[in-house]
Order: C-alpha cells, then structure tokens, then sequence
C-alpha cells in the first residue's frame, strides 16, 4: 500500500490479485483509478468535470467510480463529497466511510475485498441511515470508463417462462436519441460505441435479468456483475442496468434495491469487478455469444453476489 496524489486529491494506491486501484482519502468515498497488469488507468479521469448542487455548490465528478442515491435529484444525489473519509485498511480488505450528511443523515460506505481470483475483487456499496426519518432510496453505483471502447448491455432475459410474455427490456433517456451512432442494438446486446468527437449525451438501459454489464477496451473487457434488484423495480422505468455516454466519458451503473431505510439500517448493494484479457480480438455480437457459451467463471462470480 502507498499513498500517493492523483487528479488532486490524496490517495492511497493497492493491489488485489491482477487489480491496482486508487482510493481517494482526501475526497470520497471513491475510486479513481484501475490498473489491470501493465495497463494504464481503464477509469476516465475528469478532475475538472462537475455537476451543480444547490446554492451554487458543485458536485466534483473526479472520474472513477462513486456511489450515489437513487432516484436522480439533485437535492439528494449530487450532495459534494469534498472532504476527507474514514479509512480502514486490513490484508484483503480496504472500507472508505464518509462522514454523515447532515441534512439528509446518510452515510456513505465503499467497501472493496480481495474476491480469492486475482482476475476480480468484490465491490460492496453501503448506505447507512443515521437520521431520525425514513428515506426511500437506491444505492447507484456508478463507474466512468475512459472512452475508446465499447459497453454492451444484456438484452433478453434467460428465465422465460411464456412465449406470450416479454424476455427483454430497453429504456430511454429524454436526450437520447435512438438513431444514434453510437446505439447499436442487437438481437440479444445493445453496444454503445463511445465517438471523443460527438458531444451529444445519450443514456440507455434494460432490466438487470442477466446480472452483468460490460465494457470492452482492446485488449481488457471489464465486466460489472450484480444482482437484479427487484422485478418490480419502479425506479427509473425498470432499467437497473445503465449506460450513460459522452465525448468525455462512458458510464456503466447498476441500481440496486429501491426501499425504505429506516433509522437505524444499512442497505448493500454488491458489484463483483472482473477483467478478461483478450477474451476475442475484435467485439461483435457473434463472438460475445462465444465467450459467454465458454466461460465458466462468470457462474463463479455471480456465486459471490
């Protein structure tokens, strides 16, 4: 373990397995770097970037990954997240907790564990109600790639009961159109190829039914594994798996549970990290089918959720 600086905030830099990641300790909780091996950093980096929050407040979006709070209102989920963290770091274990919002009174908790398999870690968001009322929530985990690959989505559920009933799911954002280049929807994926040049945003999703999204960046594919939350998830049309893109960055998020946290609870919602290196030499529809028939790890890692 060292600490170090990176995109201006203070860090502390470690290793599990194949995986070196940056935690933030000056800001956060966050995570703003992964290096898989040799590779340079896979996450975006975006030290300038940020959202606005109420009375002129800005929301430092830094690069990396985050946890934010579902349902997206400013109010609540771009609350800034500028000031040091609490850190606790043992062999295999390393948990980041930010102090307690004051005017919601929730606390924020990014825990990351050695997974056993050098080639993933387990990733656990928690949000703790630390306040005197009930707050109806989701974690959002939400984790900003470096442009210059592609994120695929699952489309068609694997558990179809019916053929009269519907087996896949894909949600739209208000600014997005579908026609854009960038959407490439297929039989059973939609891939968001990510374009520096085009500045348009666009945001797709679909029902977490195969409990996996991904981004492929030659030679790494990085593979987010997390539960379906609810089948009756009311949050943002059903789309518990997300991809936001723009020439800046490429998003891949997942929601977990939407519920009522009463004083006193914590709720957790667990994202395995897994990187497959050169798993094919180009990514089409075809030899994603490929490598999913073959690969016998990701049953492995779903086991861990």
């Amino acid at each position: 373990m060292n600490e170090k600086k990176f995109l201006g905030a203070d860090c502390l830099e470690v290793k599990f397995g194949n995986f070196t990641l940056l935690f933030t300790l000056s800001v956060g909780p966050r995570i703003i770097s992964l290096k898989y091996g040799n590779s340079d950093n896979l996450f975006a980096e975006l030290p300038d970037a940020s959202l606005d929050y109420l009375n002129g407040g800005k929301f430092h979006l830094y690069g990396g990954h985050r946890l934010w709070l579902a349902p997206e209102d400013p109010a609540l989920t771009y609350i800034p997240d500028d000031w040091p963290v609490n850190v606790n770091s043992q062999p295999g274990t390393v948990e980041l907790t930010q102090e307690v919002d004051r005017k919601t009174g929730l606390r924020k908790i990014i825990r990351v564990q050695d997974s056993g398999n050098k080639d993933a870690v387990i990733v656990d968001h928690l949000v703790c109600n630390e306040g005197s009322s009930d707050k109806k929530i989701a974690p959002w985990a939400i984790t900003q790639m470096k442009i210059g690959g592609t994120a695929v989505l699952p489309l068609k559920s694997t558990n179809v009961e019916s053929p009269f009933l519907p087996d896949r799911s894909l949600i739209l954002w208000p600014y997005t159109d579908i026609y854009d280049e960038r959407i490439h929807v297929h039989k059973d994926f939609i891939f968001v190829q990510t374009l520096p040049k085009n500045e348009k945003a666009v945001k797709v999703g679909v029902s977490n039914t195969q409990k996996w999204a991904a981004y492929y960046t030659a030679p790494y594919l990085f593979i987010k594994y997390s539960n379906k939350a609810d089948n009756g998830c009311s949050l943002d049309l059903g789309a518990e798996a997300q991809c936001y893109c723009d020439n800046k960055c490429l998003e891949l998020e997942t929601l977990g549970l939407y519920q009522v946290v009463r004083p006193g609870e914590t709720v957790v919602h667990r994202e395995i990290w897994r990187i497959a290196e050169k798993p094919f030499s180009a990514l089409t529809p075809e030899v994603l089918h490929d490598f999913i028939k073959q690969d016998e790890m990701a049953a492995v890692f779903q086991g861990m959720l």
